[in-house]
């Protein structure tokens, strides 16, 4: 598929957003000039500039400690917030993708302890008949026919609106100038929210997922956050629009049960880390990864119906998180080693996902190859709770790659930085920097 290119700067959706326009934005965080958000996001997530490769330290456990017990003083990130229960990480795909697919037995309710503690009761930490319930009113706002529409024009208009900003330039470090920008201008069309609300908007999103740099900083930003999308709500409630996200969960109904504000409100704020973090390091791969492989990214421009290939193989060569939390909710067995009740499980998707057992060539699994066999990754997770907004994210990296293919061409890294790019990141993972240049 190649889209043509537009230098409109659209709203990237046909809703009406004049009634939202009177809304305030407290600013009050934007004032202390010497806080780059943008910097403490990449310092949150621990990608600081140094080149960071976990994969030799999963290759060395999946071989020999494949349920590895972690012992406290090895315990970093969420795992060391809890000393006294028990913690254990599972390396090979069979134990990772029973984590992913067994949800009664490895369940989510700890995120209320974590990330519940930002965005409220969501289903990220639901489970059983209340997950299924609100999942099923959700999904509303996920059909194929919306996301149809979407990919129609909606993603095309916020990649193109980003786009415009530069491509006349011929050269930009696409993660500050692209990767990190149009996905939050794609979660904000489809919320039909104003334009001009855009930059408060993602300098919030960015805030709450940085509670590593500074909780105080994440709490406030998250208040914000809520307090907004309850004025949002509200006037959708009176004016509502159509086709926009909002204004779809407001409506969704399941068997005469509709969503209250405070159950529309926490899945909101989820959409902050899949457009402010995931579809950004998701799709900085996916260019490294092809930039990187030449031939691999010229057979993709000269045929387009190569992309879905290299975005599920971009996809499990390196996904944007490694691990997914679960805790166990009875006693379970992995190869002989017993997990308690109450366990943390850390499914560590990353070492899964390159596991010479199921990924083939196995002398090749870490290596990036959109020609490889396909077989089923696991970095949506699976189950009851495999991601909901995948095809979205699939259809943004798609749109994205083919507007970059269109209007910057002969894409390639510049060559006087580009030490300056590779992968990176212990838990999150993404480029340090795309540097490039082109045929403007």
């Amino acid at each position: 598929m190649a889209t043509t290119a537009s230098s409109t700067t659209a709203t990237a959706t046909e809703v009406d957003s004049t009634p939202l326009r009177d809304i305030h934005l407290d600013d009050s965080l934007d004032r202390d000039s010497d806080f780059d958000v943008f910097e403490a996001f990449e310092v949150a997530s621990g990608s600081r500039g140094d080149r960071i490769d976990p994969y030799p330290e999963f290759h060395r456990r999946r071989r020999e400690v494949p349920i590895y017990h972690v012992p406290p003083g090895e315990r970093q990130g969420y795992l060391s917030r809890d000393q006294e229960r028990e913690q254990f990480i599972v390396y090979r795909y069979e134990e990772v993708n029973r984590v992913c697919q067994d949800s009664e037995t490895f369940d989510s309710s700890h995120h209320a302890e974590g990330i519940g503690l930002l965005f409220g009761h969501s289903v990220l930490e639901m489970n059983g008949d209340e997950h299924h319930l609100h999942r099923r009113l959700i999904q509303h706002a996920f059909k194929r026919k919306d996301l149809a529409g979407w990919k129609a024009k909606l993603i095309p208009e916020a990649v193109n609106a980003v786009l415009d900003g530069f491509v006349d330039r011929g050269s930009a470090n696409l993660t500050e100038e692209f990767t990190l920008r149009y996905p939050v201008r794609v979660i904000e069309g489809m919320m039909g929210l104003p334009p001009e609300h855009v930059d408060w908007y993602h300098r919030r999103a960015i805030e709450v997922i940085s509670i590593m740099g500074s909780v105080e900083r994440a709490l406030r930003a998250a208040e914000l956050l809520k307090e907004y999308f309850e004025q949002v709500i509200e006037i959708r409630r009176s004016h509502p629009g159509k086709g926009d996200l909002i204004s779809m969960l407001i409506e969704a109904d399941a068997n005469g049960r509709k969503l209250r504000n405070d159950e529309i409100i926490p899945f909101l704020m989820l959409l902050a880390p899949a457009g402010a973090e995931t579809t950004y390091r998701a799709t900085g791969t996916l260019l490294y990864a092809l930039l990187a492989n030449r031939e691999q990214f010229d057979a993709v421009v000269k045929d387009r119906s190569l992309i879905p290939k290299a975005i599920e193989e971009s996809l499990r060569w390196d996904p944007p998180l490694t691990a997914l939390g679960r805790r166990t909710s009875r006693d379970v067995e992995f190869d002989g080693v017993k997990i308690p009740t109450g366990a943390g499980i850390s499914a560590c998707l990353a070492s899964a996902n390159r596991d010479p057992s199921v990924f083939s060539p196995a002398e090749t699994v870490d290596e990036f190859d959109l020609f490889r066999p396909r077989h089923p990754h696991l970095t949506f997770a699976g189950g009851a709770h495999v991601c909901l907004g995948q095809l979205l994210a699939k259809s943004e990296m798609e749109i994205a790659l083919n507007l970059v293919i269109d209007r910057l061409p002969n894409l390639r890294f510049d060559p006087a930085q580009r030490e300056q790019c590779f992968m990176t990141g212990e838990v999150w993972r993404s480029p340090s920097q795309l540097q490039v240049i082109w045929d403007a």
